[in-house]
């Protein structure tokens, strides 16, 4: 019976080690399909766990690159806070990698729209 004892804590443990695996997501700043009246300064991500900033992308709806100025810290941290260069009325999409500890990649995007007041 006990011979069983390793393999049934492995299988038991795999979905904690998988949970623990990847960080999510807990707030970010600018809300899934948000119109906005003036533009955003910055955008900010909270994740779950600590995890280490990989990169960022910002984009109109057409599809045109708008370079974004960042530097992450260079240890792991839970808060990301990206400064946004002024943007003019349009749709825009933000996209952004992170790695956590254990080296997961993850990805996440917000779309919005600034509005003319």
């Amino acid at each position: 019976m006990w011979r069983h004892a390793p393999l049934v804590l492995a299988l038991l443990a795999a979905p904690i080690s998988a949970a623990l695996a990847h960080t999510m997501v807990q707030s970010v700043s600018i809300a899934e399909g948000a119109r906005l009246q003036a533009p955003p300064e910055q955008l900010t991500i909270r994740f779950e766990h600590a995890a280490r900033f990989g990169s960022v992308r910002l984009e109109t709806a057409a599809g045109e690159r708008i370079p974004v100025t960042y530097t992450p810290p260079n240890e792991a941290t839970t808060i990301f806070t990206i400064p946004l260069p002024t943007l003019a009325p349009d749709r825009y999409r933000v996209t952004w990698r992170v790695i956590a500890e254990d080296g997961h990649v993850m990805t996440g995007a917000v779309s919005f729209a600034i509005v003319r007041g």
